[in-house]
């Protein structure tokens, strides 16, 4: 007998060993490949039972090929690149990875905030064009005791908020849909938005 076979169309991560052994859990077994394209991820998924993506897209044409599948699990937190309607008309379940890169994404955003401040990009270029010049026309900003503002304050902006509470920051938050006593239970300002 043939095991039930799970395809994940978007590679990229370092292991699929968690994927694996909850696969072989259920009489599974996972293939990956990085499919490039509606026809790719169509051929590469076609007899899977489960599809597991990141990118690429499952739109309508996709998923109408999918002859066995009855679960699409999006690696992420959101679903924009799934037709649900089209996975809703022929049976398949969707799920999402609710929390999936909150700490990947807020490191990238507090490490290009940090290169901004600091000008990294300007000052690498000019010291490996051979010259070295801080001053007035090309500061390096201090972060310690700046101001950070936050437009939401959803799980993203949280962790930025907690990675930077070291340099002593006030943080300004604007979500409307945050109870300011939430808020401020973070070390952090609730504040109305003027545009």
């Amino acid at each position: 007998m043939t095991s039930m076979r799970i395809a994940i169309v978007d590679g990229g991560y370092v292991s699929y060993e968690i994927e694996a052994r909850g696969a072989a859990s259920v009489g599974a077994r996972i293939e990956m490949r990085q499919c490039h394209g509606e026809d790719d991820v169509s051929e590469f998924a076609r007899d899977a039972v489960a599809v597991m993506a990141r990118q690429s897209p499952l739109s309508r044409r996709v998923i109408e090929r999918l002859e066995q599948c009855r679960v699409i699990a999006r690696y992420g937190t959101g679903v924009d690149n799934v037709d649900l309607e089209a996975a809703t008309e022929q049976g398949i379940v969707v799920a999402n990875v609710v929390g999936f890169g909150t700490d990947e994404v807020a490191e990238h955003a507090v490490a290009l905030l940090l290169a901004g401040a600091r000008r990294i990009v300007n000052h690498d270029r000019a010291v490996r064009e051979g010259a070295w010049d801080i001053g007035p026309a090309d500061p390096i900003h201090r972060i310690t005791g700046s101001t950070l503002g936050l437009v939401g304050f959803g799980a993203i902006a949280r962790a930025v908020h907690a990675k930077l509470r070291g340099f002593e920051l006030r943080t300004l938050v604007h979500d409307p849909f945050v109870d300011p006593a939430e808020v401020h239970a973070l070390g952090a300002e609730a504040v109305e938005l003027d545009v």
